[in-house]
Parts: structure tokens; sequence; C-alpha cells
């Protein structure tokens, strides 16, 4: 800390030297440009072989020294002419001082503008892609543009931490919600917010336009409705109809049973996605969206129920595949598990009526750490005795080889929640249907790219991937249906 203060202090130094050079320069300049060579200051005439320093015993050996004149002891000089303060400036100098002090900044700035436009940029590189070939990857490469395409992070936001914090912080204003509450066979609640933009339209009007199926979107551990605002607005242009799925006890819910969603317990979402595909005209297919942690239950809920998931395709934006590693050994983002931490504490208040009498609230509210929170709630309600038995039920890749739906997982290597060597790339080089998209920039759940208004590139690729997957199964389908009526005909 004192280095740097040091350090500082230095460099303001400098800079207040330089700009006293240069004041004295450019005055210099002036006075000799408005009264002629006779403005130049005694104080930088030197004379040759000075009288008045000859006694010096430097300049008794030395006929030609070169020494500044000095004033005589014997009386005072007469003033010179040329002592600053007998000239009169001119009223416009100072004027013309900063005009140039102004036109040298400027000048300074374009040449250095000029030179990093016109610098050799390091060309931006396409994202790392990591799959087994099937006719449906190759089929998704071949109609997915976004996906060859590289991401350009924002100029000013290209930090890991600042893209997380702008993915959380950025929200679309024109994004509506009309929640559903649905009760679970055990009394549990959840609920489904339905999101629409335009209020003056009508809702059949909607229905006839949003035809192109559901995508429900699972946001992170501690988001709400408003945090995914934007992937809303990207669904709803697009031609689906966007419903955000909240766990018990989160964004305003009761807790009307002693139980909360632990991270990868899918059973609650398997209910809501049989109430969706219920209430689906025919034709209409539903995807899903995970954000971070909802993108650990999506992989969960992929891998327990397999090909009866009801989801024709799905898509994963930073999600977690190692919880045990992430919580309990990471330490490098130890602030972002204080803040899930605090907000899980916040949130557990508004409970504290329904939990049981065993349960030990001390025990929970006094944890500092993530892994004793879970280990003080989330054990005694899943009647787990250890960590060790909680790990075994809630890692989403426990039963990975099930997945049956083609699925999109998008990570970036500087994502301060997932580390790179978290990621399991074999995974994907192994299992169909399956791709891997890493980037070098994006954080976690960010992603922005333009300067002046940051989009998100992975809500437009998720997209992409979707409305190909869906395309790909409907050609699937129709050739077998052709291929069908083709043998009854014969």
């Amino acid at each position: 800390m004192r280095a740097s203060w040091k350090s500082l202090i230095q460099m303001l130094a400098v800079v207040g030297a330089a700009a006293e050079y240069y004041t004295a320069l450019v005055g210099f300049i002036m006075s000799f440009v408005y009264y002629g060579a006779a403005t130049i200051p005694t104080e930088l005439t030197l004379s040759q072989i000075d009288p008045l320093c000859s006694d010096h015993p430097l300049c008794r050996n030395s006929q030609q020294t070169w020494c500044r004149q000095v004033t005589m002891q014997s009386g005072p000089k007469e003033p010179s002419p040329v002592s600053s303060g007998y000239v009169q400036r001119s009223i416009i100098t100072p004027v013309i001082e900063r005009v140039t002090l102004g036109c040298t900044l400027m000048v300074l700035f374009f040449r250095w503008f000029w030179n990093w436009g016109s610098r050799d940029k390091p060309q931006p590189s396409l994202p790392h892609l990591n799959f087994r070939a099937s006719s449906l990857l190759k089929y998704v490469l071949r109609s997915c543009y976004t996906l060859r395409e590289p991401f350009i992070p924002t100029a000013w936001a290209s930090f890991g931490y600042l893209q997380t914090l702008l993915g959380v912080i950025l929200s679309d204003g024109t994004i509506r919600y009309r929640r559903e509450v649905l009760q679970m066979s055990d009394g549990g609640i959840v609920a489904l917010d339905w999101a629409w933009k335009n209020s003056s339209v009508s809702k059949r009007k909607r229905r006839k336009t949003l035809s192109k199926g559901l995508i429900v979107i699972i946001p992170d551990l501690v988001a709400g409705s408003g945090n995914v605002s934007r992937l809303c607005s990207n669904a709803y242009n697009n031609g689906y109809e966007p419903v955000v799925f909240h766990r018990r006890g989160t964004n305003g819910l009761p807790l009307s049973t002693p139980k909360c969603q632990s991270l990868g317990d899918p059973s609650d979402l398997r209910d809501a996605l049989c109430y969706l595909s219920s209430r689906l005209r025919s034709g209409r297919r539903i995807s899903a969206i995970g954000l971070g942690f909802g993108g650990s239950l999506l992989l969960s809920y992929l891998g327990n129920y397999g090909s009866s998931s009801r989801l024709s395709a799905a898509v994963c934006l930073s999600p977690i595949y190692d919880l045990e590693s992430t919580i309990h050994k990471n330490r490098r983002n130890s602030l972002l598990k204080w803040f899930t931490l605090q907000l899980l504490k916040l949130n557990f208040t508004n409970h504290v009526n329904t939990m049981p009498k065993f349960f030990n609230l001390d025990a929970a509210f006094s944890s500092g750490t993530l892994t004793q929170w879970l280990e003080s709630v989330d054990c005694p309600m899943y009647k787990m005795k250890d960590m060790v038995e909680y790990w075994e039920h809630n890692e989403p890749l426990r039963e990975a080889d099930e997945i049956a739906v083609p699925l999109l997982c998008i990570n970036s290597f500087d994502d301060p929640v997932v580390k790179k060597e978290d990621i399991p790339n074999e995974l994907f080089s192994t299992l169909p249907n399956l791709l891997l998209m890493t980037t070098e920039s994006g954080g976690h759940c960010g992603f922005l790219q333009d300067s002046l208004n940051p989009k998100s590139w992975a809500h437009t690729v998720a997209m992409d991937y979707i409305e190909a997957a869906l395309q790909f199964t409907e050609n699937v389908t129709n050739e077998r249906i052709i291929s069908g009526r083709m043998r009854v005909d014969s």
C-alpha cells in the first residue's frame, strides 16, 4: 500500500514538473514572438571569461569558462529592459498559451488514436466447440451461423467479474409477468411467471404470434424474474412464449411445507413440465434454458428422466458441473459465495415459522460457508446424514449418460464461479447430441457484447440453437411420417 502511494506521489510530481516546464516554455516563446530577441531572460544568458568569477579556483586555469552572471555587490545595477518584472505582457498572451496547450493535447490525442486504430489488433478467436459427431449436430452447425462467429466482449466490460455483475443488473423494462402458482403432490408451492410485452395486444393475438413453442427459463439460485427479463424479451421477439420457473420459498413464494428444493432435486421441475405439456396445444413443443445453478438443476433433470423429460431442446448458460468442487473446494470466488450465502439467509428469514421444531435455526444462521448452510438446512430436510450423501443425490452429472435431449452448454474460461478445470470436456466428446461451447471471456451468465447497447451474445446463440434443434426434429418426424405412409401404400 505504501509503495502504491509513493508511486502515485512520484507520478503527480512528474506531471506537475512537466506542466510547469511546458508553461515556462510557452511563455518564453510568446514573449519572444511579441517582444523580439531582447526578451530573453537574463537567467538564460551566459558570458565568456566573466571577470567576476575569475578569482574562483576553477576559473584560474581556464581562458574560456562558462558561468552565470551575478549581481555586483558594489551597488545596484540599473534595471535591465529584459528583466521579467518590467516586461508588460499582452492581454492576449494567456489566451494564446492556453490555445497552444489545447492544440498540443489534441494533436497528441489524435496521434495516439490514429496509432491505436492502425495497429495490428489480434483477431477475435472463435468459440471452442466440443462434441461427438452426429446428424443433429451437423445440421445445427450448418444452419446456426452464430455458432461459427467470434464472441467480441464489450470493450469497457471485458473483465469476468464485471460481465457477471452487468449480467445481473441489466434488465428489460418492457417485460411484464403474470404469475401462476402450482401446488405439488406433497403440498409444496412453486410458481410459473408468464412473460409478455405489449399489454395493448389482445391475448388471442399474442397466442397467434407466439407459435414456435414454449421456453421454460430456470434462473440462478438467488435470481428472480427481473434478472432474466432480457432473455425473456429475446425469446418473445423470436416467436416463443417464455415462462420462468421459481423454486419453493423463493421470489415471494410462501413455504407451505418444511421443505425447500435442494440444488439437484428435479421433482418439482418435473411436475411443472407435466402441467405445461398437458395444457399446450398439439404441435407445440417445450424447450428449457437454465442459468448458473438453474443450469445445474436442468442437467439433473435431463439425466434423471432421460427420454421422458417432455423437452425437445435444452440450453445451459454457465452451468455448474461439479457442485462439491465449486462450493466446498474452490476459494477464488469467496466473495460471490459470501454474497450468495447472505441472500439465502435473508430469504430464509421469511420462512422461519414454517420450520419444524427439530430444525436447528442457530446453526443455520451462524453458518459461515455455503457448505455449512447446506449441512444445516438441506440435509435435515431430506433426512441425509452428512454431505457425502448429499452430493451423491445432488451432483448434476450423476446420470449424465441418460441425457436424450439435444443439449447446448455455454461456458467461459474467466467465469468467477466455474473453474476451467471443472468443465467436463471428455463428457461432451463421448455422449451424442451434446454440444459444449467455450469462450475466453464472458463471465458467469454475462457474455455481453456491443459497447453502446450491451446485449447478451449467449442469448442469441441459445435461441438459434433451439430453433435449429426443433427444425431438425421436425424434419426427422416428417420423414418418418412420409416413410410410414409409403409403406402403408405399398
